[in-house]
């Protein structure tokens, strides 16, 4: 499977357990040290909208919306768009101070931070 169907099926999987978070556990810990669901989950999204607009961010974050649920996979969407869009995966980025890196390392990022 290719990258691009790994990221698929990596959004559906997290899709599928973000679905069943509920309120009530947003406030949870995760096995992220010190994080809780709804801020491994504000990470995830803000990750992912990171991804889709193409300015890759490691300390991205999002607001999380009372409905998450949507949110998270509109932001999954849109990444994946992004990453199928005609040269998405190919080039480079360059950041300040960086050696360029190369935008299917950034999908494999992407694959492993989901």
């Amino acid at each position: 499977m290719d990258i691009l169907g790994q990221l698929q099926q990596a959004f559906a999987i997290a899709g599928s357990i973000v679905d069943e978070i509920t309120a009530d556990q947003l406030g949870l810990p995760t096995p992220c040290d010190d994080w809780t669901v709804a801020e491994l989950l504000t990470h995830t999204i803000g990750v992912l909208d990171a991804f889709a607009s193409r300015q890759p961010n490691p300390a991205a974050t999002a607001s999380l919306g009372a409905d998450y649920v949507s949110q998270f996979a509109t932001s999954a969407a849109a990444a994946l768009a992004t990453w199928s869009a005609p040269g998405g995966l190919q080039g480079d980025y360059t950041r300040a101070g960086r050696p360029p890196m190369a935008w299917a390392d950034f999908a494999g990022i992407n694959l492993v931070d989901t």
